[in-house]
Formats: structure tokens, sequence, C-alpha cells
């Protein structure tokens, strides 16, 4: 127990020790981990680790290489300097004394494991063998790499350094599987595997070397990783033990990028909220949020995705024009292309209203009709109708100019003296209907009627005839005969259509 590193004390999952071959040994709770091992994690998995009193937690996807220099205190080693074998003090007890020094060697049929105590099996390493022994002469430690340099055996075999590579198929699906080559790697080695997506997430597996040399893992998922470049690590041992590593980087895009639009217009502010989601873009980015009317003007702000990978915004929308508004939402996705999301809404702050002057020409007869709109986009039709008192109309359109104001005349030869009543209606910026009203006075006629009259002297009676000017038919008028003497015959005669 003392020579390992550390001690398994609690484990979940699948934990491996690996040697230096490559082999992987399923650990245990008790299981002690070597120098030179290296402690493998699954992913899902988590061991505790007791470095000789001190607890360690190693989580999922991790690799720790064991070495001696990672227990907690180094072992005491001011006795490796003894000389200890316990038959020694016997023979030298027998060399000074009357014992029988045979008695206290083995015997040659005992063979060349030497004394049961671990003595030695030559009488000729006896010599001296009672002269101190400075502890200090002798340096116990670890070797200098450069204390190998050229040392290597007659008929010893230098094999070449192992290769390793790594392919990586279906990265745009849920499940990849991670394939290679080997050369001087033995058949049957573990490749471990460790794949490592942008915010350091990772999956790790293992696939054996074939006997050709290759080597092919399951299907993986990595549905918990995060679209983007990931690395795959590989890594195993080859002949002489050496370690043997490869690296490879593709982009991960298994999942479809989306932002969603969501707006509430306040026509009191007038504001917009804009809120939604995003799909497989990071936390923390920018997005892009701008705000277009019918009229093209824009305002434009920017969001934060939050970790939940919602957003919301509030833009003040006091310069755009009421009518219908166009939301668009850009952002990068993990892995770098472009994702827009788009909503519509309306905006109603301004009330819309028409004004109606005119100016009555009875020369002509004609009348101008003048006045100004609010929330109408110019460029905009109005309809202008002038209507008399017995209902004949005439109508025309105006046009709004870019200051809202409009002006139009009319013939109005056709319309009876009196009152005129004007009418003028539009649709304003969000398609409702608006209208504006006015009144004025056409006196283009003059006035006149003409009478004649048929006396019947044996009646005696009257008859009084005529024609009227600018009078209604229909009205009455009054008709009054008068004599010499002031008497007076008065009666009522009604306007004919003509």
């Amino acid at each position: 127990m003392e020579n390992f590193v550390a001690v398994v004390t609690s484990l979940t999952g699948d934990v491996w020790a690996r040697s230096f071959d490559g082999s992987l040994r399923l650990l245990q709770v008790g299981d002690g981990l070597l120098p030179g091992e290296t402690l493998v994690t699954a992913t899902g998995a988590e061991v505790v680790l007791d470095f000789e009193g001190e607890l360690v937690s190693v989580g999922p996807d991790q690799s720790l290489l064991m070495s001696a220099s990672q227990r907690s205190a180094a072992p005491d080693v001011s006795d490796e300097s003894v000389v200890v074998d316990p038959t020694l003090d016997a023979i030298l007890a027998a060399l000074d004394g009357d014992g029988d020094l045979l008695d206290e060697l083995e015997a040659p049929a005992a063979g060349t494991d030497g004394a049961p105590d671990g003595g030695g099996a030559s009488f000729v390493q006896l010599t001296r063998i009672v002269e101190a022994v400075d502890p200090l002469a002798f340096q116990f430690g670890t070797i200098g790499a450069e204390s190998f340099e050229g040392l290597i055996f007659d008929g010893a075999t230098v094999n070449d350094p192992g290769t390793l590579t790594t392919l990586v198929n279906n990265p745009n699906s849920g499940t990849i599987v991670v394939t290679g080559d080997t050369t001087n790697i033995p058949p049957g080695n573990t490749v471990v595997i460790v794949i490592t997506d942008k915010n350091n997430n990772t999956v790790t597996t293992s696939a054996v070397v074939e006997e050709n040399g290759s080597y092919t893992t399951e299907d993986v998922d990595v549905t918990d990783l995060t679209d983007g470049p990931i690395t795959i690590d590989t890594s195993t041992t080859d002949n002489d033990g050496n370690p043997v590593t490869d690296q490879t980087t593709v982009e991960l895009d298994i999942v479809e990028s989306e932002i969603t639009v969501e707006t509430e217009v306040d026509n009191t502010g007038p504001s917009i909220t804009v809120t939604g989601d995003t799909t497989d873009i990071p936390p923390g980015s920018e997005l892009e949020v701008t705000i277009t009317d019918q009229n093209g003007n824009t305002v434009t702000t920017t969001a934060i995705v939050e970790e939940d990978g919602s957003y919301t915004v509030d833009l003040d929308i006091t310069d755009l024009t009421d009518g219908d508004l166009d939301i668009v939402v850009t952002g990068t996705d993990n892995n770098g292309n472009p994702v827009t999301g788009t909503g519509t809404d309306e905006l109603d702050a301004v009330p819309s209203e028409i004004t109606v002057e005119t100016d009555v020409d009875n020369t002509g007869p004609s009348i101008t009709v003048t006045g100004d709109t609010t929330d109408i986009p110019p460029g905009s039709e109005l309809e202008v109708t002038i209507t008399d008192q017995n209902g004949n109309t005439v109508t025309t359109t105006a046009i709004v100019e870019e200051d809202g104001s409009y002006t139009v005349d009319l013939d109005i030869t056709d319309l009876t003296d009196g009152d005129l009543d004007i009418v003028v209606t539009g649709t304003d910026n969000n398609g409702n209907p608006v209208t504006g009203t006015g009144t004025d006075e056409l006196d283009a006629v003059p006035s006149e009627i003409t009478v004649e009259t048929d006396v019947d002297n044996t009646g005696p009676s009257i008859t009084v005839t005529g024609d009227t000017t600018d009078i209604p038919p229909g009205s009455e008028l009054e008709v009054t005969i008068t004599d010499q003497n002031g008497n007076t015959v008065t009666t009522t005669a009604i306007v004919e259509e003509d």
C-alpha cells in the first residue's frame, strides 16, 4: 500500500487506471494508483482519491498522471543506507566465536534463491562486511534522464516511435464517430479519446487498436456539447511504452439556430418592448434590434442574450411614423453563422385630423377648399365633396403635401345657390378613415320674379302668372292684388320645377 500514490475512497460511474502500455484497469473503492499510471474518468463519473490523508475529488472527463511527487510527504529513505541482512550478524558471530559457519550458510542444493531471510548465496560477499558504511556515501533518488544517454545494450532493438491519426465523422449530428490509424502501437491497446467544446465541456470515450492498426469508436453522444469548434484529443502508448497523442478540431453544428421576436407597443410613450428567445446563440452575445416604420425611418439598439437564451429591450420610437412597424433582430450562432428573427407591430401614437377652410367665388361660380392634415401620409389622396341644399354634389380629389397641407379648386356652376356642405375624407397612417367638414354659402345667380296678369271683368277675376329665377321649386310665393282705394286680395302660388 505504501507504494500507491493515491487510493480510491469513493466513486460513481466508470473510472480507470491507464498503464504505460495503454491498458485500462477499471477501478473500485479501495484500489490504489501507482506512479506512472494515469487516472481517467468517463463522462458523468466522479472519484475521490486519498493522497496519504489528503482527499481530492476528480470530476468527469478528466485524466490525471500519477507520480511519486504527488504524495503528501516523501517517504523516509534514511534506512536505505543500512546494509540489512539478518544472516550477516549470525555469520560474523560464527567467525569470531565457536559457532559453526556452515550452519549459518544455506546448502548449495537450496538453489539460487538465497538464504531464507534474504542472505547472499556467495561467501565472498562477506569480505570486510564489518567495515563501517557511511550513509552519505550512497545517494538514493531518481537517476536523471541524462544518465541514460547512449545506454543501448548489445542486441537491443530500438523501435520507431508510434504515430496516431484522428478523424471525425458526422459532426453535424447528435452522435459522432472517431476513427484513425496507428503505427508502432500494439494491437489491443486502448486509445483514450477526450472531446472538448468551446465552453470546456468534455465527453470521454475509448477505442481499441485493431490488428491493422486502425481504431474506431462506437457512436459517441455529443448532444451535451455546445455547437462550434470541438477539439478531439486522442492518446495511447507505443511499443516502447511511450505516450503517443494526436489532436484535431472540427465544427459541431447539431442545433438549429433561431431568434423569436415578440413586441408590445406603448402608444402613449411612444415606446416598444421587444422580447424573445434564442437557440444556439451564446449567452452574453449582443443582438442588434432594428425598428423600421412605413417611411423607412429606423431606430436601432442592442440586447444581450441571457443565460436561459432570452432577451428583452425597450426602445423610444418617438421619431417613427404611425402605422406598420417592422422589427428585425440579428445575432451570430455558436458556429459564427448569422441568425435573424423578425416581427411586426403597429404604432398609433398621433391622433389623425383633417381641417377644412373654404372660399366661394360667386362670379364663377367656384369654391377653393384648403386645410391641413395630421397623421396622413404625404402624397395621399383626399376626396373633397361639395353638396348644395338640394343634394346636388360636386366631387374631386386633393393631394396631401409634404407639410401635411392640401388645396383644391372646384367648379360649382351646377350647384344651387344657398348653403353648401364640404366634406374631406382620407386615410391615416394606420389605415383608419379620417373626415374633416366645413360649410359655406353660394350666391351666384341673381334672383327674379316676373309677373303677367289677365283680368276677367265678367267675373270679375284675375290670373297672375310669371317665372322665377333662383327661387327653389316648391317655394311658396305670396300674391297680393291692391286696388286704387287700398283694398287688397292676397293668395299664394307655388313655384314649379321649371
